[in-house]
């Protein structure tokens, strides 16, 4: 297990006993002989930084940090992106950060507001919805768009933007997160992601939404993009959304692994670590150690 690495989300340090989260985490980790980090969140704020670096913490990101915008790749102009990218480069420098995802692809040519600093996701993404982008009308996740011609031409905006990323800030291991398919965000299909050429973080209650919405088989899609080689991360999440609730009523996930779920979790993990995905994140919010223990357990079965 030496050459995995297990994070936590930050989030979970936004609690007045987080000093004694943080003991319970690193005594677990100790005693399963694993790795252990904590990546921060998108929204993350400054105080909870300071702390986790004070604690000497080895952390990764998931940019946009402490800025304006997310990054939209796929805009015509992505000036904005690039003054963001400079500054989260600096700023990873100074904690000691090499990898990080992002949400990175978005119909529009507008900048998206970063989530957090005063804005709720819904705030930051309510203006770049459009109906036609619609998986039902008046509703807000997404219709299968990627055949397109604006999509296609946006893919191929974000994989010249993106090759330029790795080739400007080579030191980074940069990933781009499969997106919660709603109001435009494009991060979906393995056979687009892998297009890019460009390592890729599964985020598992997001894509679990996106095979729902699709009528696509989560494992057999999951199997698709380990074949491309390019999975470098994963947002390793329970959801409780079943063929019971409406795909149009589908949310995210971020619950615990315990938390009953139809996702056959265990299988998928275990993919992913035969395919050689060594960053396993605990993208949730209220995770305890036994989600540590878990993880290691699916794999080493």
């Amino acid at each position: 297990m030496k050459d995995f690495l297990f994070d936590i989300s930050s989030i979970n340090f936004h609690r007045e006993d987080r000093g004694e989260i943080l003991a319970a985490f690193r005594a677990k980790a100790a005693e399963l002989g694993i790795n252990f980090g904590v990546q921060l969140h998108n929204d993350e704020n400054k105080e909870t930084i300071d702390f986790l670096k004070a604690n000497n913490v080895p952390l990764s990101g998931h940019s946009p940090l402490l800025e304006k915008y997310n990054w939209n790749f796929a805009a015509e102009d992505i000036s904005p992106v690039w003054e963001g990218v400079a500054n989260n480069v600096k700023l990873f420098e100074e904690l000691g950060i090499t990898r990080s995802c992002f949400h990175g692809f978005y119909m529009s040519d507008k900048m998206v507001e970063a989530f957090g600093h005063g804005k709720t996701y819904l705030e930051c993404m309510a203006p770049h919805g459009r109906p036609e982008f619609s998986y039902v009308p008046g509703n807000v996740r997404n219709c299968n768009f990627t055949k397109w011609p604006e999509y296609i031409m946006r893919r191929e905006r974000v994989k010249k933007n993106l090759q330029e990323l790795k080739r400007r800030f080579p030191r980074i291991l940069w990933s781009i997160e499969t997106d919660f398919p709603a109001f435009g965000a494009s991060s979906m299909l393995p056979e687009d992601l892998n297009y890019l050429d460009f390592p890729i973080c599964i985020d598992t209650g997001h894509f679990w939404c996106i095979c729902r919405l699709f009528e696509k088989d989560f494992h057999t899609e999951t199997e698709k993009f380990l074949k491309g080689g390019n999975v470098k991360m994963i947002h390793l999440h329970a959801s409780i959304y079943n063929n019971s609730i409406p795909p149009e009523k589908w949310g995210d996930g971020h619950k615990t692994l315990d938390t009953p779920n139809v996702m056959d979790l265990p299988r998928f993990v275990k993919n992913c670590a035969r395919s050689g995905v060594r960053h396993f994140v605990l993208e949730i919010f209220d995770s305890t150690p036994k989600d540590l223990e878990l993880v290691v357990q699916w794999i080493k079965e």
